[in-house]
Formats: C-alpha cells, sequence, structure tokens
C-alpha cells in the first residue's frame, strides 16, 4: 500500500484498466483520494465488485461528478452504503437516472437529505416503486419543490401514506392538477388540513 500511496498522479492516470482491475483490496487501500481523482472512468469501472465495495469514504470524496457519472451500475451497486451516504451533493446531483434505477433499497435508504435533494428531477424519477415506498419521511420531506412537481403518476403513487402527510404545505402547494388528480383516495386522506388548503 506504501508503494501505491507513493506513485505520483501522472503515474497513477497511466495505470491501465487491466492493472487496476488486477489490483488486491490491500493495494487499492494504498490509493490516496488526490490519486482517485485523476483515475478514469474507464480505470473505476475496472475494480472488481470485491473492490469496489473496499473503496473508502476518503476515496469516494477523490471522486470528480464526471467519474461518478461515469460508473456503471455494476460498481455502484457495489458500493457500501457508508460510502454511499459519504458523497458530497456535487456528487449525487451526478448520479444518473440509470444509476439511481439500479440503486438497491438498502442504498437507498442510506442516502442524506442533502444527497436526496441533490438528484435531478430524472434521477428521482427512475427510482423504482419499491425504492420509492422505502424513502424514509424525512427523505421525501428533503425532496425539493421542483423535485416533487416533476414526479411521475407511478413515482407519486408509490409514496407510503406517512410520506404524504409528512409533506410540507410547500411541497403540496407544488404538486400539479394532473398529480393532485392522480393521488389516490388513501393518499388523500392523508393529507393534513394545512396540506389540502394549500392545493
Amino acid at each position: 500500500t506504501t508503494d501505491i500511496a507513493a506513485l505520483t498522479t501522472t503515474q497513477v492516470s497511466g495505470i491501465t484498466s487491466t492493472q487496476t482491475g488486477a489490483l488486491t483490496t490491500t493495494a487499492l487501500s494504498g490509493i490516496t483520494s488526490t490519486e482517485v481523482a485523476v483515475l478514469s472512468t474507464t480505470q473505476i469501472n475496472a475494480l472488481s465488485t470485491t473492490n469496489a465495495a473496499a473503496l473508502s469514504t476518503t476515496q469516494i470524496d477523490g471522486l470528480t461528478a464526471t467519474n461518478v457519472a461515469g460508473l456503471t451500475t455494476t460498481v455502484i451497486n457495489a458500493l457500501a452504503t457508508t460510502t454511499l451516504a459519504s458523497l458530497t451533493a456535487t456528487q449525487a446531483a451526478a448520479l444518473t437516472s440509470t444509476q439511481t434505477a439500479g440503486l438497491t433499497t438498502t442504498q437507498l435508504e442510506s442516502l442524506t437529505t442533502t444527497e436526496v435533494a441533490a438528484l435531478t428531477a430524472t434521477a428521482v424519477n427512475t427510482l423504482t416503486t419499491t425504492n420509492v415506498a422505502a424513502l424514509s419521511t424525512t427523505q421525501v420531506g428533503a425532496l425539493t419543490t421542483t423535485q416533487v412537481s416533476s414526479l411521475a403518476t407511478t413515482t407519486l403513487n408509490a409514496l407510503q401514506t406517512t410520506d404524504v402527510a409528512a409533506l410540507s404545505t410547500t411541497q403540496v402547494r407544488s404538486l400539479t392538477t394532473s398529480q393532485v388528480a392522480e393521488l389516490t383516495t388513501t393518499q388523500v386522506n392523508a393529507l393534513e388540513t394545512t396540506d389540502i388548503a394549500a392545493l
């Protein structure tokens, strides 16, 4: 690990994808966040799922938004929940709809409210209905009005009644007439009086 850490960023960027794919978890742990920042998406995507899972939060912090957006769903799915939870708002905003659609329920539940609020509206809409239903009331409460007003019917209908009840009046007010018309009876009944008045 000392040898790896001693490499210059120029040397690290020159490592082939075959070489990064052959790294042991011990060797990988020696790569600093500064060195991770110069790795290409091709190099990172060559990591085995075992190595991707072993990436530390410090190393992930070194990824550029471009690198995050270029990660394959295989690599994303291999990331530990603690690692995903350490993504910055900028990194979370770079997640593509394909990547968010492939998140496991456990991974989605690990996202911080800052990360949830940073997701693009498109990324939010590609979450599976199972994942949407798994969102905590705190995570739902973190959705921006732009995200809420962009929710597709299937996504909106997947929200648990407890999540609907937790929506702020500002969030409810951002719902379009089409979205309100698609709310289930159970969801409408879950709305608080102040929320209904905001419609």
